[in-house]
């Protein structure tokens, strides 16, 4: 096992001749020196030349914590597409996109469809639910014991949200719903994380919450049963979704459509194509690629690439307006991000 990058708790400061576990030194493990010597290891190892990875900027100590087993830095093409208007309640404005891919024309794909966008006069956009949940599911010997423990959640609900609270200072707990299955009661517990993607919070507060829960009530529990779905695709997640849920539309022009080759009937018949072939597939969702941009996007500034697997999800609108204009929708209700008044600043003309 220890072939498959393990760590090895024991301290070791260099790697004895014809071991398989990879360099690990508790104190030692972002320096520089120890980096650069974990990676002459795997590269003896692995008989490959890595002096690639090994020119970054970012100093190793401010990886810890989000990488283990550090040996350089992966460098992917960095591309930036825009602007794009957007018309929100908290963006405004003309925005640059950083897209971080190897798909040729990706970027010029969203470029010109930004551009089309910015001078049809922008994309509305909304946030209709922001929330993250995990559901613990608590075992239960029947109906009638799984029905005294939700009313015992329910009235409980007040003090369960000021012990998960205690756990955070941005957190809120909003709601706690209950759903039987079989013997089990699963809790799902949905907050606002404000800024933050939140997973890593709302574990921690869940959890607090929990073993109060299990010390009142002298019931086990597991703390994620998997009914939150997180970075799994899932039916419930197209009307139920998590994280935030934006919706987003505009009206793209006839003169714009020119910059486009085509006509505003042309894409509507296209677009119910596409609608009866997903039906067809037994699609979960119909859109034109979600999954391209929030890839480029998720890679370009740090977010978990994982979470394309529900942030994906989603669905798109179009049909002709009058005067051969093109309405164009998009709901995409898991977007799992965490947001930065900051970043948008800078990325803001």
């Amino acid at each position: 096992m220890s072939d498959l990058g393990l760590n090895n708790k024991k301290s070791c400061h260099h790697s004895k001749q014809g071991e398989t576990t990879i360099p690990h030194n508790q104190n030692k493990n972002y320096d520089k020196s120890f980096v650069e010597e974990r990676r002459k290891w795997i590269e003896e190892k692995t008989a490959c030349n890595l002096k690639h990875i090994s020119v970054y900027s970012e100093e190793e100590e401010s990886m810890r914590g989000n990488i283990e087993n550090l040996i350089g830095v992966c460098h992917i093409p960095l591309g930036v597409a825009g602007p794009v208007k957007i018309n929100g309640e908290y963006a405004k404005g003309d925005f640059y996109v950083p897209l971080a891919t190897t798909e040729g024309a990706l970027v010029l794909t969203y470029n010109r469809g930004m551009r089309v966008l910015t001078k049809s006069g922008g994309a509305n956009v909304r946030v209709l639910r922001d929330e993250m949940h995990i559901s613990p599911a608590f075992y239960v010997e029947n109906l009638i014991d799984a029905e005294n423990f939700i009313k015992w959640i329910k009235t409980n609900f007040k003090e369960i949200k000021e012990i998960a609270e205690t756990t955070t200072t941005h957190g809120k707990l909003l709601d706690i719903e209950p759903i039987i299955m079989s013997r089990l009661v699963v809790l799902k517990f949905s907050y606002y994380t404000e800024d933050a993607q939140g997973l890593n919070m709302i574990n921690k507060a869940s959890e607090r919450a929990c073993e109060f829960i299990k010390q009142e009530t002298r019931k086990n529990y597991v703390l994620r049963s998997n009914y939150s779905s997180i970075k799994k695709a899932a039916n419930s997640m197209i009307h139920k979704g998590q994280g935030k849920s934006v919706f987003v539309d505009a009206l793209i022009s006839k003169e714009c459509l020119r910059l486009l080759g085509v006509s505003a009937k042309e894409m509507e018949n296209y677009f119910k194509i596409t609608q009866l072939s997903s039906i067809y597939g037994g699609m979960l969702h119909n859109n034109a690629h979600f999954a391209n941009a929030i890839a480029a996007m998720f890679i370009a500034c740090g977010q978990d690439v994982a979470d394309i697997s529900t942030s994906h999800i989603g669905i798109s609108g179009c049909e002709v307006e009058s005067e051969d204009s093109l309405y164009v929708s998009a709901y995409i209700p898991n977007l799992f991000v965490k947001t930065s008044a900051r970043l948008l600043k800078l990325l803001q003309i």
